[in-house]
């Protein structure tokens, strides 16, 4: 993903992306968002829904990992609810975020943003028909 989009997800979802600039060692964040610029509205849709939770809720969520796998958004987390009692409640809104996310993402296309389907080229990657004409081409 480009500079300006990784700073302006980062500055604008500070908590959900607190790991962004941590240590290799205890992150995968600090590869920054292992993904093309396509998908930039599916994640920043995410990433305002689970800061909303961030802020108003017990809920904690962190990104830890955010990339492309198989043609598909994976954005990995942790979850920390507190001391709340029904913690598996709050992780189940949070799973079912990320798993409508991550299914969008199989229909946009990574480059552009616009409509894509899966293609295998050796590596699968959801590109539109001009995008995937322009790799292939």
């Amino acid at each position: 993903m480009n500079e300006y989009f990784d700073r302006t997800l980062v500055a604008d979802f500070p908590i959900l992306y607190g790991q962004r600039y941590g240590d290799l060692h205890e992150t995968a964040m600090c590869w920054g968002f292992e993904c093309c610029d396509g998908w930039e509205q599916i994640i920043r849709d995410l990433s305002q829904q689970l800061e909303f939770l961030n802020e108003r809720t017990p809920v904690w969520v962190e990104a830890i990992q955010v990339k492309e796998k198989y043609g598909t958004l994976a954005f990995y987390i942790t979850i920390d609810a507190g001391q709340e009692q029904d913690v598996r409640w709050w992780a189940d809104i949070v799973w079912a975020l990320t798993d409508a996310a991550e299914m969008r993402s199989a229909f946009v296309c990574e480059e552009c943003g616009g409509y894509g389907e899966r293609r295998d080229g050796g590596w699968i990657r959801t590109l539109c028909d001009d995008c995937w004409e322009r790799r292939t081409g």
